[in-house]
């Protein structure tokens, strides 16, 4: 009988599958050997290994994905070797379950990004969020980093050990699936997590199963630390015996709408909670500001520090600052001006000191302009007179008249007089 070409490759593929599938039936239940060995028809192709390699490390009990080393996982191909734990489904619904906010803008930490997945799968599906990500293992930062360019999508890694330091910036949401499996629970977890995964993402004390949610959650709440906003967002992933516990942690450091939800077995796998809104100072920052400005003449640049340094946001700086302007409280024509005439009056200073100044501080150059203008010519001339009459003094033993009229145009010049035809 002929056997077309094609006919004979096909049955001698399916020989070779059933080969694999045997093999695996030795260690694993039909359904498991049959997908490993979907698996291995699909990677080999690509692959360096042979199959009998492949099956080789498979019956050792090393997991698929760091056979060939990726995994697919929320739409996502990913990287990961024994520096990485391997994506989970219970973290994808992690990142399902952010995924619902509706928020155009967002900037989110992810703390203990490992392979970078949920930071990754977070960036793809909003592009517009930036997001940042950190680890403590170097090696781990360089697989996300791979796999963040593997999947064309921007995400900022950076390495911190989140127990001993603080991450520099402020961001709206916070999402981590730390290490919080306890090491008394080893003896019923299968071999090929304990030998291939990597235990430092994995087990934490006996005696302190929250040590990393206790560190986040307590620099999370700290306003003086400011690692989140206002009203920002926490996400975990967490052990499923100490659900009851995660949401009285978050309470007590002040979260509100602590939630707990369960994963697609029914089993409490993860907790979220916001921060309450700040509470808005407007009106008692008003008060102090305006009583300031009462006292004496103030630019907008002189009240905004004042402001920062009682506390106020930005945005309680911008309101407090127009309300200032809008009921004439401050006003930077008329700042200027007054300025201008007491430092000619009370400081001597020439007009090209009290215009360095005023832009110093942040007036603008046609206010400087109109205040210089009308500064009294004559009271001008007279302040310019009396101060090269006393530098003339203090000059009468300079023998030299080139020396003496240098040190003399040095001085003026100092003093904010820049030409000497003024006198």
């Amino acid at each position: 009988m002929f056997i077309s070409k094609k006919s004979s490759t096909f049955a001698a593929r399916m020989t070779t599958n059933n080969d694999i599938l045997s093999a695996l039936l030795t260690r694993y239940t039909d359904g498991e050997a049959r997908e490993l060995a979907r698996w291995i028809e699909e990677e080999l192709p690509d692959s360096t290994l042979t199959a009998d390699e492949a099956v080789s490390k498979l019956l050792a009990g090393e997991p698929v994905q760091q056979v060939f080393e990726h995994a697919l996982w929320m739409g996502l191909d990913l990287r990961v070797t024994r520096d990485t734990l391997i994506p989970r489904p219970e973290t994808a619904e992690l990142v399902e379950w952010i995924n619902f906010l509706k928020d155009k803008s967002l900037r989110v930490l992810d703390i203990g990004t490992g392979s970078g997945c949920i930071a990754i799968a977070l960036k793809k599906r909003h592009p517009q969020w930036q997001v940042d990500a950190c680890d403590v293992s170097e090696a781990a930062l360089r697989i996300a980093e791979e796999n963040a360019r593997r999947n064309d999508t921007d995400v900022h890694f950076f390495r911190c050990d989140i127990l001993y330091a603080i991450p520099a910036s402020e961001y709206d949401l916070i999402v981590s699936n730390p290490p919080y499996v306890c090491k008394q629970e080893k003896i019923s977890m299968e071999s090929k997590v304990l030998d291939y995964e990597p235990a430092s993402a994995l087990f934490v004390p006996d005696h302190d199963p929250l040590l990393f949610y206790r560190r986040i959650v307590s620099l999370a709440a700290n306003r003086e630390v400011g690692l989140l906003r206002p009203a920002g967002q926490v996400f975990f992933e967490i052990n499923e015996r100490f659900g009851v516990e995660m949401q009285q942690l978050m309470e007590e450091h002040g979260f509100r709408d602590v939630t707990l939800r369960n994963d697609m077995f029914g089993k409490p796998r993860m907790v979220a909670g916001a921060l309450p809104q700040a509470k808005d100072n407007t009106a008692s920052l008003f008060s102090r500001a305006s009583a300031y400005c009462s006292g004496a003449e103030r630019c907008q640049s002189e009240v905004a520090d004042k402001l920062v340094q009682w506390g106020a946001t930005d945005d309680e700086t911008k309101r407090v600052l127009s309300r200032l302007e809008d009921e004439g409280f401050i006003d930077e024509a008329r700042y200027a001006r007054a300025y201008a005439n007491d430092k000619v009056r009370f400081a001597g200073w020439g007009k090209q000191k009290i215009r360095q100044r005023l832009l110093q501080k942040r007036i603008s150059h046609s206010a400087i302009d109109a205040a210089l203008a009308q500064i009294n010519q004559e009271e001008y001339l007279a302040v310019l007179h009396k101060l090269t009459e006393k530098k003339e003094r203090e000059l009468r033993g300079e023998t030299d008249p080139t020396v003496h009229r240098a040190k003399l145009l040095r001085f003026l010049s100092s003093r904010g007089f820049s030409e000497y035809g003024e006198v």
